[in-house]
């Protein structure tokens, strides 16, 4: 079961899984993402067993969701935690469109293992 907290609270943690989860030339200066999540996007991180597993960034308009930054933890990964955020994220939004950006499985990138 995950649980939910809007902002980075646990700035530390939610920077190291950023920069563990995208390759740098994928990222945005993490300063930067914390003053985007302060203004015009959403920061959500997910618990499970009290540490944060993943998190999200979105940015919403009148009719769709934009999903900027899906993250789930190494250690994580293959449990199903993001179907759950996705889950989430959908049954959150109600009827507007999730849109997310997401690299073809078949391209060869810095971390086509994730």
């Amino acid at each position: 079961m995950l649980t939910k907290t809007n902002g980075f609270r646990d700035a530390k943690t939610i920077k190291a899984l950023y920069n563990e989860a995208f390759p740098k030339k994928e990222r945005l200066p993490f300063f930067f993402l914390r003053l985007f999540c302060q203004s015009k996007a959403r920061c959500t991180s997910y618990r499970a067993d009290g540490a944060i597993s993943a998190f999200t960034v979105t940015v919403e308009t009148d009719r769709a969701v934009f999903l900027v930054f899906l993250a789930v933890d190494a250690k994580e990964r293959s449990k199903g935690i993001g179907s759950s955020v996705i889950r989430d994220l959908k049954s959150a939004i109600g009827s507007k469109i999730l849109v997310a950006d997401i690299e073809d499985p078949n391209t060869e990138c810095e971390n086509i293992l994730q």
